[in-house]
């Protein structure tokens, strides 16, 4: 059959996260989050992108037009250390658009985490 589809989710002020929670169960094979500035959610959130991460893989984007994620910079409750050490892997320089495309391509063929990551290796 088709592949399973990929989510992408652009991250507000005031948002919970309680959407990553339902993916799963909507048979998605993984999401984009596009996340606040470079890359980050609100502490209260930040379980629920570890827990979506441990059931398929999630690639950290940031939702500004143009700039990198983050990975070495922020490392309280929801920054981008703290997500990429709960398994997200960081989009590096591609936007939202452009990892939901890379993250579907490397799923094919029954993808996971670690072939994920490796795609967006070249993009740090």
């Amino acid at each position: 059959g088709p592949p399973s589809p990929v989510a992408l989710l652009r991250w507000g002020m005031g948002d919970d996260g309680r959407l990553l929670a339902v993916l799963p169960e909507l048979d998605y094979a993984g999401a984009v989050i596009e996340g606040m500035g470079a890359g980050h959610v609100p502490a209260e959130a930040a379980e629920a992108v570890g827990a979506l991460a441990a059931r398929m893989p999630v690639v950290l984007a940031s939702r500004c037009a143009t700039g990198p994620v983050f990975t070495g910079t922020y490392g309280y409750p929801g920054g981008e250390i703290d997500l990429i050490g709960r398994g997200a892997i960081p989009g590096g320089l591609l936007s939202g658009a452009k990892a939901r495309l890379l993250l579907g391509l490397a799923l094919r063929g029954g993808g996971n985490r670690d072939t994920v990551a490796a795609a967006f290796a070249a993009y740090q």
